[in-house]
C-alpha cells in the first residue's frame, strides 16, 4: 500500500498548463488540471452539470438569435428570444437628392407605406453617375431612416454621393420576439381540432383557427392519433378551416401511417411579436427593467419600451420623449383694460399642468393686446384660463416680465406667478403679481435628434438614463426624476431638471455599460468612470454631478457587468479577461483585478460574447465563447473562490440568460445542433440538480430525479387534480402471487405446498394440478410478515417431481383521494408519493387505490395535487422529432436503459418504465494537477511514481470511473444492497478503487462519467508509491 495523501477540493477550479509550475501558490493544491463538464461547488467539490431540457427551436436557425432576462416578480419571469422575422417592406429606388442642412442623402422610392420613421432600411444595387474611367460610386447600405413623405427617405448618417443613374431597391425586415416561461414558449389560447386525416400530408380541420402560413403551432391534447401530441408543427397550406403542417426539417408531416383520429385536442399558436431589430444587430441590444416595462436601446435603433400586460399580452412600442403628463389644450387670457397709464403694454402666459407629481410643457404663450400696464393702474387685473387636464392636481401659471407700454422682448422668459387647484372652470387673475424667474416652465429637449440613438441605458437616484450616443459616445443623459422619458429642462435649471454631461478624456471613451452603486459607475471602452453629486450619497442635480476615473481597463460591448454584493464583474475590452471592481474606502476608488489569471488558456485567443448569473444555489456565472463552448465561473468572494470550469455538447452554445423560477436561478441557453443534416438553433433549460434525500433522516437522493442529457424530454408523470392521502407508510408483506417457474410431472392429488420463511406465518397456497403438472397455484390465505419464504412441493405418493415455485410479496397500503381522479385501467400503474414508490394493486372505488409499496413512504401526509403521480409504464417514447437520426441516452426509472437511435421522433425501450428522460448523452471528466508532496529529500515532481490505488470520496454519485489516466479506466462498484430490479442508489461515502500499475512523474488522478447520472466529487485520496529514490 502506498502513501495516502488527500486532495481536499476543487476550489480553485480549472487551472492554466502555465500555471503546473506554482505550487507555491495555495490555489494549486485545490486545483484541477481538467474540469470538463463539470463545475467547482463553492463549497468545495466539483459537481456534474445537469443537462438541458428541450424548450423549442428558434423562429430561424441561419441567422443569430439572443436570450435577454425579463423579470416582473419572483413568479413572473421569462426568457425573451429575440431572432430574424420577416421581410414587411420592399420599394424600388427611383432617384436620389442632397438634404442640404445635413449633406445626407435623400432617396426617392416608389412608395414609403408601411415603414416609420427611426426603422432600418437596406438600400442595395444603386450605381451613381461615375468620373472619369474609375468605378462607379454606390450609396448601398444599411440606413436609419426618417420619412419624409410618401416617395422620400431621408438615409441617417448617409453622405451624398453623385447623382443616381440606375438600378437600386430598398427593403425592410423586421425581427421577432418570443417567450419562455418554466420551460416552455408563451402560447396563446388553444383552438380546437376536429380532425386531422391520415394522409400525406395530414390535413387539420380546425374550424375558424385564424393562422397563417408559417406560424408555429403546438398541438396536444388528441385522442386517437396520439402521435402528434405534444408536437410543434409551422402551418401551411392554409384555408379558413383547414391546414397542414410542417416539421422543424421543413418536411411535411406524413400521418398515413399514424393511428386514426378519435376526438379533441387543440392547436396553440406560439405567441410571437414583431420587432424592428435585424438579427445581425442583436449582440449590441441593451437593456434596463422597471416593473413590467424594460427599455431596449441599440445605437441603430429608435429606443424602445417592452412592456407587459399578460402572459401573451406584451407590446413593443418607440420612445417619445416628453413628459408623462400633457399640457392644457389652449390657454387664453381677458384683460379689464382699467386705467391709462401706459396703454400699449403687452402680457404673455403659460399654463402647464401637474399630474402625479409630473409638471407638463407649458402651453403655447397666450399673449394680450397692448392694455393700460397692471403696475400703474389701480384695480387693473388679466384673467388666464385654460382648458382642463385629466387627473390634474395643480396647475402652474409663468407671465412675462412687464415692460411698460411696449411687447416683451423676443425670447423673453416667462416666471412663475402663481398655481390654481382643477376646477369647472380654470382661471387665475393676474392683478400685477411679479414673476418669479428663478422658477421657469420646462422647456422641451430631445437629445437624440442630433446626439443620435442611445447605445447603452440604466436605472439611478429615480432618474433613467441614456449613454453612448452613436454621434456622442461620451455623452450621457439623466431624464428628470421620476419620469423616465421626460428629458425636459428650465432656465434657469432645477434640481429635477434633464441632466447633461459628457466624459472628457484624453482619448475618446465610448461608453458601453452603466451600473449603479455607491455612485453611478460608467463602464467605457477604455475605462471606469464614477459619477455621482460630488458626495457620497449626494442626489444628482444639473448643478451637482462630477465624473472621475476610477480604472484605466475598458469594458466589453457586448456583456453587462454582473453586481455580486458589493463587487462588479465586467469582461474587458476584447473579451479575453474578466476583472472584478470593488470600492476600496482607503483610496476612494473602484479598484480590480483579474480573475481569469490562473486559467487563462480558457481565454488566450478567445472571447466571451455573452453571460449570466445564477446566483441560486450554486452561485455561477455561465459564460459563452465565440466558439462554442461554455464556462462557469463559482465565485464566492468572501470565501476566496473564484473557480472556471468549460462544458461542452454536441453543438455550440450560442446564447445564455438566468431568469428566477420557483426557488432557483434557472439557465437558459440556445444551443446550435447538426441535426438531419441540418444546422439548428435550438432553445433549452438548464435542468434542476434538486435529487431529494435528506441525510438527517437517512433518506437517499432519488436517482429517477437526476437529468444528465442534454436537449432532453421526460415522460410525463400524470398527476390528478386531487390531494392523496396514504394511511400508512408501508405495510407488513404479504404473498400476492405466485410465479410458476416449472410445472414438474407426475404429482397426485395429495401433493401440498409447504412455506417456509423466517418471520412469516399463516400462508396457506395449493396447488393447481393438470395431468400430474403443476399449472399455478391459489392463494387461500396470505399470511403476514414474510421476509423471504421459499415454496417446496411435496407429494405423498413420491411420484410428483420437477415443479419449482416462487412466492411474489406485496405490502399493501390504501390510499384515498381527495376528488374521484382513478380508473380501472390504471391497475399496474405507478404510484410516486411521499418519497416512496409503489404499483396499483386495486382500486376499490375511484378515490381510493391499493398500493403495493416497494419504496417506503417518508410520511402520510396528505400530498397535494401537482406532489404526487400515478403514471402508465410506456415503452414507446415519442415527441422527439428535435433528435431525429440521432443516438440518445435514457435513464427510466433511476436506472440506465441501452442507448436508443430515434427514428421518426420515437424509440421502444428494451421494456416499459414510468420516469424516462431521453436526450443526448455528454462526458463528465476531471483530472487532478501533478502530485506535490514535500519531502525530506525535496520534491517529488519529477519522480516517477505510481498510485496502485485511489479513495474517491463522493456525494449522491453513479456511475463513476478513476484511473491514471482516461484510457486506463476502472468502474467504482455500484450495486450494494438494492434487491434486483430496483434502481441502484446514488451514494456517498468512500470508494476505494485499486488501480492497475503505471509509473509516470506526474501522478494524476483521472475521473469519468459517461452515463446519464450524477456524480459529486468531493476529494480524491490517492495512495502514492515513490519511485527514483
Amino acid at each position: 500500500m502506498g502513501n495516502p495523501i488527500i486532495l481536499p477540493s476543487f476550489a480553485a477550479g480549472e487551472l492554466a498548463p502555465s500555471m503546473y509550475g506554482r505550487v507555491d501558490l495555495a490555489k494549486y493544491h485545490v486545483g484541477a488540471a481538467l474540469l470538463r463538464n463539470y463545475f467547482v461547488d463553492y463549497r468545495g467539490g466539483a459537481s456534474s452539470r445537469t443537462g438541458t431540457s428541450f424548450v423549442g427551436q428558434c423562429k430561424d436557425s441561419t441567422q443569430p438569435n439572443r436570450l435577454i432576462p425579463f423579470q416582473f416578480n419572483t413568479q413572473q419571469t421569462y426568457a425573451l428570444v429575440f431572432g430574424a422575422g420577416s421581410q414587411y417592406y420592399s420599394a424600388t429606388v427611383t432617384g436620389n437628392s442632397y438634404d442640404s442642412p445635413s449633406g445626407q442623402i435623400i432617396v426617392e422610392v416608389t412608395s414609403t407605406s408601411g415603414l416609420t420613421s427611426g426603422e432600418r432600411v437596406v438600400i442595395a444595387g444603386t450605381l451613381t453617375a461615375g468620373t472619369g474611367g474609375g468605378a462607379r460610386p454606390t450609396f448601398d447600405g444599411t440606413y436609419s431612416v426618417t420619412v419624409i413623405d410618401s416617395t422620400h427617405l431621408l438615409l441617417q448618417g448617409s453622405t451624398y454621393v453623385k447623382p443616381w443613374v440606375s438600378g437600386g431597391t430598398a427593403t425592410a425586415s423586421g425581427g421577432s420576439l418570443r417567450f419562455v416561461t418554466n420551460g416552455g414558449y408563451v402560447l396563446e389560447i388553444g383552438t380546437a381540432i376536429t380532425g386531422i386525416s391520415q394522409a400525406n400530408p395530414g390535413v387539420v380541420s380546425d374550424p375558424g383557427h385564424g393562422y397563417s402560413n408559417g406560424d408555429l403551432v403546438l398541438l396536444q391534447g388528441i385522442v386517437g392519433m396520439t402521435q402528434m401530441n405534444q408536437r410543434f408543427g409551422v402551418v401551411a397550406n392554409v384555408t379558413t378551416n383547414t391546414y397542414t403542417l410542417t416539421d422543424m426539417y421543413g418536411n411535411p408531416i406524413n400521418t398515413v401511417a399514424y393511428s386514426a383520429y378519435v376526438s379533441g385536442g387543440t392547436a396553440a399558436r406560439v405567441y410571437t411579436l414583431t420587432t424592428p431589430y435585424d438579427a445581425s444587430d442583436l449582440a449590441l441590444l441593451k437593456y434596463t427593467q422597471s416593473a413590467d416595462v424594460m427599455t431596449l436601446v441599440h445605437p441603430s435603433y429608435t429606443p424602445q419600451t417592452l412592456t407587459r400586460s399578460g402572459n401573451a399580452d406584451w407590446a413593443l412600442a418607440a420612445i417619445t420623449f416628453q413628459p408623462a403628463s400633457a399640457p392644457p389644450a389652449s390657454s387664453t387670457v381677458n384683460e379689464t383694460e382699467t386705467g391709462t397709464q401706459y396703454p400699449n403694454t403687452v402680457y404673455s402666459y403659460q399654463v402647464t399642468a401637474v399630474v402625479n407629481g409630473v409638471e407638463s410643457l407649458p402651453t403655447p404663450p397666450c399673449t394680450t393686446a397692448g392694455i393700460p400696464a397692471l403696475s400703474q393702474n389701480v384695480g387693473a387685473f388679466n384673467v388666464v384660463s385654460w382648458s382642463s387636464v385629466t387627473d390634474a392636481t395643480v396647475y402652474n401659471i409663468y407671465r412675462t416680465q412687464e415692460n411698460l407700454g411696449t411687447n416683451p422682448p423676443a425670447g423673453a422668459l416667462f416666471g412663475y406667478i402663481g398655481s390654481a387647484n382643477p376646477a369647472t372652470t380654470n382661471t387665475f387673475n393676474d392683478d400685477n403679481i411679479l414673476p418669479d424667474f428663478t422658477n421657469c416652465p420646462p422647456q422641451a429637449y430631445d437629445p437624440f435628434t442630433v446626439a443620435g440613438n442611445p447605445g447603452c441605458v440604466c436605472y439611478y437616484q429615480q432618474r433613467q438614463v441614456f449613454a453612448g450616443m452613436s454621434n456622442a459616445p461620451e455623452q450621457m443623459d439623466f431624464s428628470k426624476s421620476g419620469d423616465f422619458f421626460n428629458m425636459d429642462f428650465s432656465i434657469p435649471s432645477k434640481d429635477d431638471d434633464n441632466i447633461e454631461i459628457t466624459i472628457a478624456s484624453q482619448q475618446v471613451n465610448a461608453i458601453e455599460f452603466m451600473i449603479p452603486m455607491q455612485s453611478l459607475l460608467v463602464l467605457t471602452s477604455s475605462g471606469a468612470w464614477a459619477v455621482s453629486g460630488g458626495t457620497s450619497g449626494a442626489a444628482l442635480t444639473p448643478s451637482q454631478v462630477q465624473a472621475l476615473p476610477q480604472a484605466y481597463n475598458g469594458c466589453s460591448s457586448y456583456c453587462p457587468p454582473i453586481a455580486i454584493n458589493y463587487d462588479i464583474l465586467y469582461v474587458q475590452a476584447r473579451g479575453s479577461i474578466v476583472r472584478d471592481l470593488a470600492y476600496n474606502f482607503y483610496v476612494n476608488l473602484y479598484t480590480g483585478t483579474d480573475i481569469t489569471m490562473m486559467s487563462n488558456h480558457l481565454f488566450f485567443g478567445h472571447q466571451i460574447l455573452e453571460w449570466a448569473y445564477a446566483e441560486e444555489p450554486f452561485k455561477l456565472i455561465w459564460c459563452v465563447r465565440e466558439d462554442g463552448i461554455l464556462l462557469s465561473l463559482t465565485y464566492l468572494k468572501e470565501q476566496d473562490v473564484m473557480a472556471w470550469a468549460h462544458h461542452d455538447t454536441e453543438g455550440l452554445f450560442k446564447s445564455v440568460c438566468s431568469v428566477i423560477e420557483g426557488e432557483e436561478n434557472v439557465v437558459y441557453v440556445i444551443v446550435e445542433r447538426f441535426i438531419q443534416g441540418q444546422y439548428l438553433q435550438y432553445i433549452e433549460r438548464f435542468a434542476s440538480r434538486q435529487l431529494g434525500g435528506d441525510p438527517t433522516i437517512g433518506l437517499a437522493a432519488n436517482p429517477s430525479l437526476a437529468w444528465c442529457v442534454d436537449a432532453g424530454l421526460q415522460y410525463p408523470l400524470n398527476a390528478p387534480a386531487a390531494t392523496l392521502t396514504p394511511v400508512e407508510t408501508d405495510a407488513i408483506p404479504i404473498i400476492s402471487a405466485v410465479n410458476l417457474i416449472a410445472g414438474g410431472q407426475n404429482y397426485s392429488t395429495q401433493t401440498v405446498i409447504n412455506i417456509t420463511d423466517s418471520t412469516g406465518t399463516g400462508g396457506i397456497i395449493s396447488p393447481v394440478i393438470v395431468g400430474g403438472v403443476i399449472t399455478g397455484a391459489d392463494i387461500l390465505e396470505e399470511g403476514i410478515g414474510w421476509t423471504n419464504p421459499t415454496l417446496t412441493v411435496f407429494d405423498p405418493t413420491g411420484a410428483g417431481s420437477g415443479a419449482a415455485l416462487q412466492t411474489i410479496l406485496a405490502s399493501p397500503v390504501t390510499m384515498n383521494a381527495s376528488a374521484a381522479v382513478f380508473g380501472s385501467t390504471q391497475v399496474g400503474d405507478v404510484v410516486r408519493i411521499n418519497n416512496g414508490m409503489g404499483y396499483v394493486m386495486s382500486i376499490p372505488n375511484p378515490s381510493q387505490i391499493v398500493v403495493n409499496v416497494v419504496n417506503a413512504l417518508t410520511g402520510t401526509w396528505p400530498a397535494s395535487a401537482g406532489t404526487w403521480s400515478v403514471t402508465t409504464p410506456a415503452q414507446t417514447i415519442s415527441g422527439l422529432d428535435h433528435l431525429d437520426g440521432q443516438t440518445v441516452s435514457v435513464l427510466a426509472d433511476g436506472s440506465v436503459a441501452p442507448a436508443q437511435v430515434v427514428v421518426n421522433g420515437a424509440i421502444t425501450l428494451d421494456r416499459a418504465y414510468s420516469s424516462i428522460t431521453v436526450g443526448l448523452p455528454f462526458t463528465c471528466q476531471l483530472q487532478s494537477l501533478y502530485i506535490d508532496v514535500q519531502e525530506q529529500g525535496g520534491t517529488i515532481q519529477s519522480k516517477r511514481k505510481t498510485i496502485p490505488a485511489v479513495t474517491v470520496r463522493v456525494q449522491d454519485s453513479r456511475g463513476v470511473f478513476a484511473g491514471p489516466t482516461f484510457n486506463t479506466l476502472i468502474p467504482i462498484k455500484e450495486r450494494t444492497t438494492e434487491a434486483m430490479g430496483q434502481p441502484i442508489q446514488l451514494f456517498t461515502g468512500d470508494q476505494r478503487v485499486v488501480l492497475p500499475a503505471n509509473y509516470n512523474v506526474p501522478g494524476q488522478i483521472c475521473v469519468q462519467v459517461t452515463d446519464p447520472l450524477p456524480s459529486t466529487i468531493l476529494a480524491l485520496i490517492p495512495e502514492i508509491v515513490v519511485g527514483d529514490n
